[in-house]
Protein backbone atom coordinates (compact mmCIF):
# COMPACT_ATOMS: atom_id res chain seq x y z
CA UNK A 1 0.00 0.00 0.00
CA UNK A 2 1.13 3.57 -1.04
CA UNK A 3 2.43 5.45 1.79
CA UNK A 4 0.33 8.73 2.43
CA UNK A 5 1.18 11.63 1.07
CA UNK A 6 1.22 15.15 3.11
CA UNK A 7 -0.87 16.40 0.08
CA UNK A 8 -3.51 13.18 0.86
CA UNK A 9 -3.25 14.30 4.72
CA UNK A 10 -4.06 18.12 4.14
CA UNK A 11 -7.25 16.73 1.98
CA UNK A 12 -8.39 14.86 3.95
CA UNK A 13 -8.71 17.00 6.78
CA UNK A 14 -10.24 19.87 4.72
CA UNK A 15 -13.03 17.08 4.12
CA UNK A 16 -16.24 17.98 6.26
CA UNK A 17 -16.27 14.99 9.09
CA UNK A 18 -19.58 13.77 7.27
CA UNK A 19 -18.03 12.72 4.19
CA UNK A 20 -15.49 11.23 5.77
CA UNK A 21 -17.50 8.98 7.43
CA UNK A 22 -19.14 8.60 4.16
CA UNK A 23 -15.90 7.36 2.53
CA UNK A 24 -14.84 4.78 5.10
CA UNK A 25 -18.22 3.50 5.45
CA UNK A 26 -18.47 2.38 2.08
CA UNK A 27 -14.82 0.64 2.23
CA UNK A 28 -15.54 -0.52 6.05
CA UNK A 29 -18.82 -1.95 6.04
CA UNK A 30 -19.96 -5.54 5.07
CA UNK A 31 -22.86 -6.23 3.19
CA UNK A 32 -23.27 -9.68 5.34
CA UNK A 33 -22.80 -10.34 9.18
CA UNK A 34 -18.88 -10.32 10.41
CA UNK A 35 -19.10 -13.81 11.90
CA UNK A 36 -15.39 -14.32 14.34
CA UNK A 37 -15.59 -18.28 14.09
CA UNK A 38 -16.70 -18.26 10.64
CA UNK A 39 -13.16 -16.58 9.75
CA UNK A 40 -11.37 -19.10 11.69
CA UNK A 41 -13.36 -22.33 10.43
CA UNK A 42 -13.39 -21.03 7.00
CA UNK A 43 -9.54 -20.42 7.28
CA UNK A 44 -9.51 -24.43 6.48
CA UNK A 45 -11.73 -24.74 3.60
CA UNK A 46 -10.94 -21.74 2.01
CA UNK A 47 -14.49 -20.54 1.60
CA UNK A 48 -15.39 -17.45 -0.51
CA UNK A 49 -16.98 -15.89 3.12
CA UNK A 50 -13.43 -16.60 4.41
CA UNK A 51 -12.16 -14.27 1.75
CA UNK A 52 -14.75 -11.21 2.24
CA UNK A 53 -13.75 -11.43 5.97
CA UNK A 54 -9.96 -11.69 4.97
CA UNK A 55 -10.75 -8.79 2.86
CA UNK A 56 -12.61 -6.23 5.36
CA UNK A 57 -9.59 -7.43 8.17
CA UNK A 58 -7.28 -6.44 5.76
CA UNK A 59 -8.95 -3.01 4.66
CA UNK A 60 -9.33 -2.13 8.52
CA UNK A 61 -6.14 -2.23 9.08
CA UNK A 62 -4.86 -0.63 6.22
CA UNK A 63 -7.06 2.47 7.86
CA UNK A 64 -5.94 1.87 11.46
CA UNK A 65 -1.96 2.91 10.19
CA UNK A 66 -2.87 5.89 8.37
CA UNK A 67 -3.11 8.33 11.20
CA UNK A 68 -4.92 9.17 14.42
CA UNK A 69 -7.75 10.92 13.41
CA UNK A 70 -8.56 8.11 10.33
CA UNK A 71 -8.11 5.28 12.48
CA UNK A 72 -10.55 6.55 15.05
CA UNK A 73 -13.50 7.24 12.56
CA UNK A 74 -12.29 3.87 10.76
CA UNK A 75 -12.63 2.28 14.56
CA UNK A 76 -15.79 3.42 14.94
CA UNK A 77 -17.11 2.86 11.63
CA UNK A 78 -16.74 -0.56 11.45
CA UNK A 79 -17.71 -1.42 15.01
CA UNK A 80 -20.66 0.37 14.76
CA UNK A 81 -21.87 -0.02 11.65
CA UNK A 82 -21.36 -3.96 10.97
CA UNK A 83 -23.49 -6.67 12.31
CA UNK A 84 -21.27 -9.09 13.99
CA UNK A 85 -22.18 -12.68 15.13
CA UNK A 86 -20.97 -13.52 18.31
CA UNK A 87 -20.14 -16.82 19.52
CA UNK A 88 -17.95 -19.92 21.21
CA UNK A 89 -15.18 -21.57 20.19
CA UNK A 90 -14.20 -24.69 22.12
CA UNK A 91 -10.02 -25.63 22.48
CA UNK A 92 -9.19 -28.61 24.22
CA UNK A 93 -11.71 -28.44 27.46
CA UNK A 94 -11.37 -25.00 27.41
CA UNK A 95 -14.22 -22.84 25.88
CA UNK A 96 -13.70 -19.48 24.70
CA UNK A 97 -15.73 -16.23 23.49
CA UNK A 98 -15.29 -15.03 20.50
CA UNK A 99 -15.98 -11.11 20.86
CA UNK A 100 -14.58 -7.77 19.71
CA UNK A 101 -11.96 -6.41 22.06
CA UNK A 102 -13.39 -4.70 25.22
CA UNK A 103 -12.41 -1.04 24.19
CA UNK A 104 -14.60 -1.04 20.87
CA UNK A 105 -17.94 -3.57 22.63
CA UNK A 106 -19.63 0.01 23.66
CA UNK A 107 -19.29 1.31 19.54
CA UNK A 108 -21.53 -2.70 18.91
Amino acid sequence: MASLTPTFAHLWHDLPTELQLEIISHNLTSSTEVHHSLITHARLYGTSSYTQHVTLLTTLHRHLVMGNSIAHLARQTFYSTNVFVMGATTYGCRMRAAVPPPAMRPLI
